[in-house]
């Protein structure tokens, strides 16, 4: 008997759809903040200079349904010397995830940094975090200017 030769599929339809929404999620990141001025906020999307860009059916899908490599900066906003200033923490992650899977780890490690800058006694005016689908790392700077034309801080 002679050994059949196996075929490649050519057409692999979740990496279609993985190769999809991050060509529609690059250069783009997903913000959340709340603080004195502004208790509640909706989820913003931006692309890295801060600009708001508008969440349609098939971003929010593309977020919420497929895993990424998430890379997280988290935001503390607090008054330090009388100046407004922000205190940041990235959180990388290896594998690929799930935003819902990564809502109380995220949650958790927010409450970690609340808690460690107000023992050092830093009024805190508000806390907020920048998302990454795609892997990149967000700057210190990045953050700020996204935060800055979000007016978090």
């Amino acid at each position: 008997m002679s050994k059949v030769k196996s075929r490649n599929k050519k057409y692999n339809s979740a990496n279609s759809i993985r190769l999809k929404n991050e060509a529609l999620l690059k250069n783009r990141v997903v913000v959340y903040f709340a603080n004195d001025d502004v208790p509640e906020q909706d989820i913003i999307l931006t692309n890295l200079q801060g600009k708001a860009i508008t969440m349609t059916r098939n971003i929010a899908t593309a977020i919420s349904d497929y895993p990424y490599f998430w890379s997280v900066m988290l935001a503390v906003f607090c008054i330090e010397k009388g100046k407004k200033t922000c205190k940041l923490e990235l959180v990388k992650f290896k594998h690929r995830y799930h935003q819902k899977d990564l809502v109380g780890y995220l949650n958790d490690h927010h409450k970690n940094i609340y808690n460690k800058n107000d023992k050092m006694n830093v009024k805190m005016t508000g806390m907020g975090w920048i998302a990454s689908p795609h892997g990149t790392d967000i700057s210190e700077h990045d953050a700020g200017v996204i935060f800055e034309e979000l007016r978090a801080f």
